[in-house]
């Protein structure tokens, strides 16, 4: 999971990037429940949070960027230009999960 956040606190993000073996999860955080979504993209029912599957290129079009738009404009938070951009890896998982 890679977490795009202003100051390092995962609550402060906007998104996060989740990979999985044959897809990939956009999470938008705090205002993932608002978010208009006309086009039905949207998945999860939680309170906050809500996230598109990407199974393919092709789904990463228009509809998305206009989700991550929305939510840039919902966002409270901002970043600051002058504070580095750093990577923060916080675990990592050699074992896989069984199948359930």
């Amino acid at each position: 999971m890679v977490v795009y956040s202003p100051d390092g606190k995962n609550r402060h993000a906007l998104c996060s990037v989740v990979a999985y073996p044959r897809w990939v999860n956009l999470c938008f955080f705090n205002n993932g429940a608002q978010l208009p979504d006309p086009h039905g993209l949207m998945q999860s029912t939680g309170s906050t949070v809500r996230s598109v599957r990407i199974g393919r290129p092709a789904d990463l079009d228009s509809r998305v960027t206009d989700l991550l738009e929305d939510a840039i404009e919902m966002w409270p938070w901002s970043y600051d230009s002058e504070r580095p951009i750093t990577t923060t890896i916080v675990s990592v998982s050699n074992k896989r999960r069984s199948v359930r």
